[in-house]
């Protein structure tokens, strides 16, 4: 399935092809739901603490937690893409 969906995803040809799948296959539930996960991840990097975090954003403390986890234990390289991502952007 996560294979499937990556070769999906890297034959997008730019930001308005992506934004287009995006709002064709994702509710905005779904939409809103990734947004915080990337917000989370980025007041994470930035060393925001988890109880500032769950008061900015208004999620439990579980999701942060997993966050958090996915930081600093998950699959070999995440840590990395994420910080790539992240980029010059601010929380």
């Amino acid at each position: 399935m996560i294979e499937e969906m990556a070769t999906l995803l890297t034959t997008i040809q730019s930001k308005e092809e992506f934004a287009l799948l995006l709002d064709g296959i994702l509710t905005p539930a779904e939409v809103e739901s990734i947004h915080l996960r990337w917000q989370l991840l980025k007041l994470l990097k930035s060393g925001v603490t988890q109880r500032d975090i769950q008061s900015r954003l208004g999620i439990c403390l579980g999701k942060i937690s997993r966050g958090s986890r996915m930081l600093k234990y998950g699959k070999e390289g995440f840590t990395e893409l994420v910080d790539k991502l992240i980029g010059g952007q601010q929380p």
